[in-house]
């Protein structure tokens, strides 16, 4: 096991929730790895790069207990598995600190957001733009009966996302939640987005937290024309 910072941090975190932390060294075989993981009845693993995941490929699905896997590399990530996230995601939640110095907690934005029933989804976007804005998700099961409701046909979210009754819902949604923040907290520009976040997906982890550096790369243009259309 190498000194990278990310490994100090999971033991750190390990202490804390009371968990036992069980080092495996960069000697450890196959065969040493499973009885280990098996006998220790490992929720949580932890693995740096290409060489480690190399020696749990042949095993991880033979874990029981297993429903994480943290990565300190994202390009090791098997397509499709929901159990891995990357470090990056986890420190995710952090402080969203804007160009002009501002440090805004994203969860509180985003709570306020999700308070509106239309919401699934919303995550606050900030660390290093001048001002926070936020990609929203209708919520899959809430957004169609609230179309019912108001005599909108649509039901997929692609039609959802795209109804100006629905756009406007969204923007009184955005406007209360910004009447509960700060200045600097409150949200200048926001998108409806015409997708579904999961697990599966990728945007969301196990648990259904924010995989925040996923979102970020992956959504780069629309949050590129948040900024660009919202300071013309």
């Amino acid at each position: 096991m190498s000194k990278r910072p990310g490994h100090w941090a999971s033991d750190l975190a390990a202490a804390h929730l009371g968990a036992i932390s069980c080092t495996l060294y960069d000697t450890s075989s196959t065969d040493q790895i499973r009885y280990i993981a098996r006998h220790s009845a490992a929720a949580v693993v932890v693995l740096e790069g290409a060489a480690q995941w190399a020696r749990w490929r042949p095993i991880i699905d033979d874990l029981p207990g297993l429903r994480t896997v943290v990565v300190l590399d994202p390009s090791i990530i098997p397509p499709g598995d929901p159990r891995f996230v990357t470090y990056a995601d986890l420190r995710g939640s952090g402080i969203l600190v804007t160009s002009g110095g501002k440090n805004i907690a994203p969860t509180r934005v985003e709570s306020l957001l999700r308070a509106h029933p239309l919401v699934g989804q919303a995550v606050a976007i900030g660390d290093r733009p001048p001002y926070v804005t936020a990609l929203v998700v209708l919520d899959e099961e809430a957004a169609p009966a609230w179309a019912k409701t108001h005599g909108i046909d649509a039901v997929d979210p692609a039609s959802l996302a795209a109804h100006s009754a629905v756009l406007r819902e969204v923007d009184h949604a955005v406007a209360q939640a910004n009447k509960a923040l700060s200045r600097a907290e409150q949200v200048k520009a926001h998108r409806v987005l015409d997708v579904a976040w999961t697990a599966e997906s990728g945007e969301l982890t196990p648990k259904l937290s924010l995989r925040r550096r996923v979102i970020v790369e992956r959504y780069a243009a629309e949050i590129d024309r948040l900024y660009t259309e919202s300071q013309r």
